[in-house]
């Protein structure tokens, strides 16, 4: 009760801090602003108050709120949020509006925070495949604010080293303005020599392959892995925004950038960048045509190409400018996205820590959570640091220091990296124990299976040597067949289960035709001994499902010692992991593709004559009905690879 009347609270301060933000449209209520925002001060310096009263009295009867409320309280102090409520009172009575509008976003963002912290609600523990999705969601979310952090601190080199950035960029669009002369050579050599032959055509050919190189040095020098040399005392500036991890850096949107990060590991491109590609595709284009002997051809490519390259010199002459002319606040600007990005972070963070315990597979060989003796969820300590990191960054870019706030952007970004490293280490090993557990309950499903098919396949030689000593059928024999019949139809269940296992697993492409061959199989000896034949032609197709059987079962030994031998099936870079290695599927292949040929020996071996009966021409058509789905699996495989 007490806790829903602070989120009440900090819900009406929010409320009315949203009010104030209306009212500046308001000119007849201007005068009024900085008085309301007193009132909001005295409201955030009670409701303080009352949290350290409250969370005193709740301490001996209930210490986990009352922890919480203290938590609050130092959060709310630690964020200065009354006193950055006076200074919106000090803004607001000189009417600097803008300024003040931008301090109360920051604001409602804090009291934002305080109130998830408040509903900070534990669960008890995860499930394997909760615990994957949770892990997922967690991974996804950092991918995304680790490419916010990046291009916040590309941005933030470049004005930290605003001389050296404008300096380079200088030299890439003075090199994309000599690149555009040799490409209008090329074509016009082109036009020229139309029709002077192949020979002639060629030499053009080897000019445009030397323009394209150039192009392409110039797109990798744009994308860059090499740190450009800086003034003494400043931070490198780094083509493509490489940070001293080797990982991509990326700052705000930019001409030729995107407004929304990229998915993890693919980075948004600096301006220049994709027309030059785009030119270099072109003018590879062109060579071929020139090759080819088709001038036509080859001066369409040329133009193209020709406008990629004016492209690529707009889009870096509007970051020129960009970068020369920005304006003193720009800090004020950036500092405000920072915050943005380290409350999502705290957010994330805070997910992490209310999220319910991991599986007892989490835990590491010292019996602590997390593996590897880390406390928690993976990768959030790794969170909390790169929160703390966003934070100094964010007071940094207030204080005008760059140069800081840069260094603590890249440790930011490294922390975000490791929890994502933490998070994937926890993810491969999740995938890999959901992996064993379905090889273990197929292996353990085909072995009950063979070992009642090797019962029914024996019990059905027996009647059949009665049958033919006797030369007459028993009723009892009658009944062992009907009996029979019912237990290759039980087999079939057992195989259906296994058959639904991996279809719902859904990355194996052989074995679930395997398993189908060996249901149709079961089927039509039921359909048989239904019908009292317990001959030859019934004995070989029981003989083919056992066979297959143990062939599916020494497949997926196989794969289970491989996966120990290996240390884990992990697959890095996340997704689902292969049930069975393409290996495995490529044996099976075979092994389906060997079954068919003793069929096909077999029933020639059966049929004795030239004249087939009915029954022998239905199994000549199930031979040739495996032999197409070999076909189409193999190309099935193909495809996929």
């Amino acid at each position: 009760m007490k806790k829903a009347v602070y989120l009440i609270a900090i819900a009406l301060l929010m409320a009315t801090i949203a009010t104030v933000v209306r009212a500046q449209d308001d000119d007849s209520r201007r005068s009024e602003l900085g008085e309301r925002q007193r009132l909001i001060e005295r409201k955030m310096a009670e409701l303080e108050t009352r949290f350290e009263i409250i969370a005193h009295k709740l301490e001996s009867k209930e210490p986990e709120r009352a922890q919480r409320l203290v938590e609050a309280l130092q959060q709310a102090k630690r964020d200065l949020i009354a006193v950055k409520m006076g200074e919106i009172t000090d803004l607001l009575d000189q009417s600097r509006f803008q300024q003040a509008e931008a301090e109360l976003d920051l604001v409602i963002i804090k009291l934002d925070q305080l109130v998830r912290l408040l509903l900070n609600d534990k669960e008890e523990t995860m499930t394997r495949q909760q615990e994957i999705d949770k892990l997922q969601k967690w991974k996804d979310e950092l991918s995304k604010i680790k490419s916010e952090e990046q291009l916040q601190n590309r941005e933030t080199e470049k004005v930290a080293n605003k001389d050296v950035t404008l300096k380079k960029l200088a030299g890439q669009i003075a090199a994309i303005e000599e690149l555009l002369k040799k490409q209008q050579e090329v074509l016009d050599q082109t036009e020229a020599q139309g029709n002077a032959g192949l020979q002639a055509l060629d030499r053009v050919a080897n000019e445009q392959f030397e323009v394209r190189q150039q192009t392409e040095e110039l797109a990798k020098e744009i994308a860059g892995a090499e740190a450009v040399e800086s003034p003494p005392g400043e931070l490198p500036v780094e083509k493509s925004g490489e940070s001293k991890s080797g990982e991509s850096k990326s700052g705000e949107p930019e001409s030729g950038e995107s407004e929304n990060p990229k998915p993890d590991g693919e980075q948004p491109k600096q301006p220049g960048e994709q027309p030059l590609e785009s030119a270099a595709r072109n003018q590879k284009q062109a060579e071929q045509d020139l090759a080819d002997g088709k001038p036509v051809d080859a001066k369409r490519a040329e133009e193209k190409a020709l406008d990629d390259l004016s492209n690529a010199l707009g889009e870096l002459k509007k970051e020129e400018r960009r970068i020369a002319s920005l304006p003193p606040e720009a800090f004020k600007e950036m500092a405000r996205k920072q915050q943005k990005t380290e409350s999502k972070t705290a957010d994330l963070s805070r997910d992490m820590e209310q999220a319910p315990k991991p599986s007892e597979s989490a835990e590491g060989k010292d019996g602590k959570e997390g593996g590897a003796g880390k406390p928690g969820q993976p990768g959030q300590q790794s969170v909390q640091r790169a929160q703390k990191a966003m934070q100094n960054a964010s007071d940094d870019l207030n204080d005008e220091e760059p140069q800081g706030a840069s260094r603590q952007q890249q440790k930011s970004v490294e922390e975000l990296e490791k929890a994502l490293r933490e998070i994937e280490e926890r993810l491969d090993q999740l995938r890999e124990e959901t992996r064993e557990e379905k090889l273990a309950r197929l292996e353990a499903r085909f072995r009950e299976m063979l070992a009642r098919q090797q019962i029914a396949s024996l019990v059905t030689i027996d009647i059949d040597e009665k049958k033919v000593y006797l030369n007459r059928v028993r009723r009892r024999d009658v009944l062992g067949t009907m009996r029979l019949s019912s237990q290759e139809r039980e087999i079939s269940e057992l195989g259906r289960q296994a058959y639904d296992l991996l279809l719902e697993d859904g990355t194996s492409i052989v074995f679930p035709e395997m398993v189908q061959v060996i249901l149709d199989d079961l089927e039509r000896v039921a359909q048989m001994l239904e019908s009292e034949q317990t001959g030859l032609i019934t004995q070989m197709v029981q003989r083919e499902i056992e066979l297959s059987l143990e062939e599916l079962m020494e497949a997926l030994k196989k794969s289970r010692q491989d996966s120990a031998g290996s240390g884990g099936g992990g697959g890095g870079g996340g997704g689902n992991q292969p049930l069975l290695r393409k290996s495995a599927e490529l044996k099976m292949l075979r092994s389906a593709q060997l079954r068919v040929n003793r069929l096909t020996q077999q029933f020639d071996l059966i049929r004795g004559s030239d004249t087939l009966e009915q029954g022998l021409l239905g199994e000549l058509d199930n031979i040739r009905v495996r032999q197409a789905d070999i076909v189409e699996m193999m190309m099935r495989i193909m495809e996929k690879q």
